[in-house]
């Protein structure tokens, strides 16, 4: 059985910090070196993000939720502009995982690895 949280870990958490990653280089100019810094992670997971080689089996929730593009948003320009640090900006993801459990988002992925508990019979993200 794989929990809610567990899911949004492989699957939401990596394409928010690609989102992230991508805007912060292709809107806001960063290199891939400042956009590790800012992310605290290695260059080349910056890479594989880019290439899509982390984060790329995320359901569309990323591109396709305001809420998550908004927030994508909020954290790039926060962490150009210092407004902004990690805490703040985990704190923002934990916001909008909050938002994709409660519009059950991610059930489909949860029940793939549980599939003796049916969609309707769960309540554990909006219970």
């Amino acid at each position: 059985m794989k929990t809610p949280c567990m899911v949004i870990v492989k699957l939401i958490v990596p394409a928010i910090r690609g989102a992230v990653a991508r805007k912060l280089i292709e809107e806001y100019g960063l290199s891939q070196v400042d956009v590790a810094r800012k992310l605290q992670l290695t260059r080349a997971a910056v890479t594989q993000y880019l290439k899509g080689l982390r984060g790329a089996k995320s359901p569309n929730v990323v591109e396709n939720l305001d809420e998550v593009r908004e927030t994508v948003e909020k954290i790039a320009r926060g962490l150009v502009n210092g407004e902004i640090n990690m805490i703040s900006a985990t704190k923002m993801v934990c916001e909008v995982c909050k938002i994709i459990r409660s519009k059950r988002l991610i059930c489909n992925y949860c029940i793939e690895s549980t599939p003796s508990v049916g969609k309707d019979e769960c309540d554990i993200c909006c219970g």
